[in-house]
Formats: C-alpha cells, sequence, structure tokens
C-alpha cells in the first residue's frame, strides 16, 4: 500500500509539521559599542528562507528528497555592505562591514573610541590647568579618520613648541 504524501510550505501549512521545516529567518546584525549615548542602535538585516518538503498526512513526518521537497530559497543572495555611521567626537574600528553570502545569521561588532585633544603643557611637561583641550574633530565621510587642522589654543604666557604624534586616539601635541 502506497502511504500517502502532501506538499507542505507556506501556503499549505500543516499543523503536524513544524514551520521552520520550509521557512526560516537569517539575520546579520552590526553592533556598536563604545560611543555612550551617541552609540549608533544596531544595523540588522533580514533574509528569508523558504522551501516546500513532502509529509505524510497521518504523522507529520517530513519525506526527505520527496516528490514536493525543494531547495531553500530566498529573494536576497546576500547581506548589503554597511558604511560605519560617522559619531562626532568619536573614531571606529571600522569604515564598513561587507555584506555576504551566508546560510547563517551572523554579528559584527564595530567599537568607538574617543578622539585625541591637544592637552597643553608647560616647559615641564605638566598639564596646564583651566586651558581649553580641543578634541580633533571626525571625518565627516570616514568613521575611522579625524580632521586635521585643529586650531590650537592661545595661553598667556606661552608660545607654542607644536609637536604631533598621530595614534588611533588623534594628535598630541606640546604647547
Amino acid at each position: 500500500m502506497k502511504m500517502p504524501i502532501i506538499r507542505v510550505d507556506a501556503d499549505h501549512p500543516n499543523e503536524l509539521v513544524d514551520p521552520s521545516a520550509y521557512s526560516r529567518q537569517i539575520n546579520f546584525v552590526v553592533k556598536y559599542d563604545g560611543a555612550g549615548e551617541l552609540t549608533p542602535k544596531d544595523n540588522v538585516q533580514t533574509i528569508d528562507f523558504k522551501r516546500t518538503v513532502t509529509a505524510s498526512p497521518i504523522t507529520g513526518k517530513i519525506i526527505e528528497d520527496g516528490k514536493y521537497t525543494t531547495p531553500w530559497q530566498s529573494d536576497q543572495e546576500s547581506f548589503s555592505d554597511v558604511v560605519v555611521p560617522v559619531v562626532p567626537g568619536y573614531h571606529a574600528d571600522k569604515k564598513m562591514i561587507n555584506g555576504i553570502k551566508s546560510v547563517d545569521s551572523i554579528e559584527k561588532t564595530v567599537n568607538y573610541a574617543p578622539n585625541g585633544r591637544i592637552i597643553p603643557v608647560d616647559p615641564d611637561n605638566k598639564e596646564l590647568k583651566d586651558v581649553k583641550q580641543p578634541i580633533y574633530k571626525t571625518s565627516a565621510t570616514d568613521a575611522t579618520q579625524v580632521e586635521s587642522g585643529i586650531l590650537l589654543p592661545k595661553v598667556k604666557g606661552y608660545n607654542c613648541n607644536y609637536y604631533a604624534r598621530r595614534s588611533r586616539q588623534g594628535y598630541q601635541g606640546n604647547l
């Protein structure tokens, strides 16, 4: 005797068959960290996968390679690239997260750190109190970079003896 079979998918569900057998979602999540209240919200992309399965209408058991069974398909082949948002006063460790092709959920993290600042010091290399410490501005087009050309503070009684050292936190200098 031939066992009866049925087609099961999103358009033809069956209460005996778990929907995860024919429908599932995967996510590409880019998380951001380190910029306090300015930290961007997570960037979440979703791809829906669907297929048709062949199942027993009596037991709900899926019949692998059955008459109606199809491969998983999606309307999107891969996740899109994510350009890292610029956060004023902070720089990121990545400029972009490349979109990728996947069949599983993926999570990536972008870390922000405060931009560097100019710290005016006296001839003995001691920090001057009550003097502005200008912060380097984040590039408007690249979250990993700071702009050059910071304005140095004018400090009464001192001349600028400036040197620059570039680091991931920006520039540091002597006044």
